[in-house]
């Protein structure tokens, strides 16, 4: 079941109290900011907005992802072929200083881009149109009230609480600056705790060291 911004405005109008017509915030004002947290979750959370597709390379060995990449995720295979390694670009230049100006062929490694976050180097170079399929972290585009939003809906409190901070922040006539403070720890909180989740969750040993029985 996925969400919308107007989902969100509701349960938000409930937290700050502002569910009587008129509004003290208007619609195209919250709808604002709903965008604007979603901006600032991608930012910190880029991984919650990951998307796989299949890529077509440029002639060469630099590739830039797609212009609505924040950060390139994976490069997984050539399209209906074979898987491709990441490697250090370092180890290369050492070991084949020769590599980018090579002949072009179906990609066997990738490099990331160190200073350049959404670009990435193939080896060998990459003829024009060679498909790869890679994953990368979307920027969120500017949604509408009934959008659905690109996030899982474990992460509809998160947004509700960011856009509470985002428009309690902007109302400093009626708002305790501690009150939305509050509201931003609460949504960078529930954010970062997922990320420190993942090693029991995401892996074989549930977090825990070697050997050790639970």
């Amino acid at each position: 079941m996925s969400f919308t911004p107007t989902d969100v405005i509701a349960e938000v109008r409930r937290s700050v109290q502002d569910t009587k017509v008129p509004y003290r915030y208007d619609q195209a004002f919250m709808l604002s900011a709903v965008n604007q947290c979603l901006r600032r979750i991608a930012l910190i959370r880029p991984d919650l907005f990951n998307v796989i597709e299949t890529f077509a390379c440029t002639l060469g060995t630099l590739q830039t992802a797609p212009a609505d990449a924040i950060r390139i995720t994976e490069v997984f295979r050539v399209a209906d072929g074979a898987a491709i390694a990441e490697v250090n670009r370092d180890t290369l230049d050492l070991a084949l200083a020769s590599w980018p100006v090579g002949a072009t062929g179906p990609a066997t490694d990738w490099m990331r881009h160190v200073r350049n976050p959404s670009a990435f180097f193939v080896f060998p170079p990459s003829a024009a149109d060679q498909q790869l399929m890679i994953e990368y972290a979307r920027a969120p585009a500017t949604l509408a009230t009934t959008d659905a939003v690109p996030l899982n809906d474990a992460y509809f409190p998160a947004l509700v609480d960011c856009v509470v901070w985002w428009v309690e922040s902007q109302d400093s006539e009626s708002v305790s600056n501690q009150r939305a403070q509050m509201f931003q720890q609460s949504w960078t909180s529930m954010l970062n705790t997922t990320v420190q989740t993942k090693p029991m969750t995401d892996t074989e040993s549930g977090g825990q060291p070697p050997n050790t029985v639970i």
